[in-house]
């Protein structure tokens, strides 16, 4: 009896050291008062608005897909996920980042995030944040491109500023150090995995040539391509995916050894990838965002509010 006692009183203290351990790990990375069905007593119809809008763009144009999961980006690694990246313009004056090169005429969806906006002022007045509108669009767009879906943490307020200055130091060009992307990701809490987990989403909905490169090229010190492929197979992919002399960041994602692995691992099994791609979109919707009291809840995503 004394035993079972003390078994019993060792499992409760491990699950509570269990439950210490992770609670400390949500806290550290995502403390920022979001949650799941956030709405769901203010604004219940909420996600299945950004829903049935999202499935309607896509039958449209399949583009819409890949241009909300890049605007949902391009917002949270500059300064959070304040939907900053939706602004026309500020009270400063000051050009705004979608009109950075980084930006600019490559951003695609913003009349989509107008069409939910305008619904949902409809639905419920001044309560749905153009940065949750976002964030539940950008889940939406993974689903129509095939993918499973995922639980949406809600609660983001919206930003007031808008810099194309700040753009340049968060969004870098593919053709910088592998260093330097990696360090943007780390210093926006984001882990090596996750950085290229979310990076394969490029081109949502297809098969990216860096997932299976390596097996094309320089496969081993024998080999240039993996003797496991078909060869017929093999050479319409090496015509597909013709090895360049510049380095990309693809090329680099799948040579340094720190990415690498992560790289091949993923490549021969999508539903890993898929998995952890919903927990980085997760994670990617925690970076900065601005909760309770601060910013506002826009009336027009496009400009704050008078």
């Amino acid at each position: 009896m004394i035993n079972m006692v003390v078994g019993r009183v060792a499992i409760v203290t491990s699950f509570i050291f269990f439950l210490i351990l992770h609670s400390s790990e949500a806290i550290i990375r995502g403390g920022n008062h979001l949650h799941v069905g956030f709405y769901s007593k203010t604004c219940p119809q909420a996600e299945i608005i950004v829903a049935n809008a999202v499935y309607r763009a896509f039958n449209e144009d399949q583009g819409y897909a890949a241009g909300l999961i890049r605007l949902f980006f391009h917002d949270c690694f500059v300064n959070g996920c304040d939907a900053s990246i939706l602004l026309d313009s500020t009270p400063s004056g000051e050009p705004v980042e979608k009109k950075s090169k980084a930006n600019g005429k490559t951003l695609r969806g913003l009349e989509v995030i107008d069409e939910i906006k305008a619904l949902l002022e409809q639905e419920c007045p001044g309560i749905v944040s153009c940065a949750d509108i976002l964030s539940f669009a950008a889940r939406e767009a993974v689903v129509q491109s095939g993918l499973p879906s995922y639980r949406v943490p809600a609660g983001r307020r919206d930003g007031l500023s808008s810099r194309s200055a700040d753009v340049l130091g968060n969004i870098l060009a593919p053709s910088s150090p592998i260093d330097d992307i990696i360090q943007s990701f780390t210093r926006k809490g984001l882990t090596i995995e996750e950085m290229v987990v979310l990076l394969g989403a490029h081109s949502i909905g297809i098969t990216h040539c860096k997932f299976f490169d390596y097996r094309l090229y320089n496969f081993s010190s024998t080999n240039t391509k993996d003797p496991s492929m078909n060869t017929e197979f093999a050479n319409f992919l090496s015509w597909k995916c013709p090895c360049q002399g510049d380095i990309s960041l693809d090329q680099k994602l799948a040579s340094d050894p720190r990415t690498r692995p992560i790289v091949q691992r993923m490549a021969f099994d999508r539903i890993t990838w898929s998995r952890k791609f919903a927990r980085a979109m997760i994670q990617l919707g925690r970076v900065d965002v601005l909760t309770g009291s601060k910013g506002e809840i826009r009336e027009n995503c496009r400009a704050v509010n008078q």
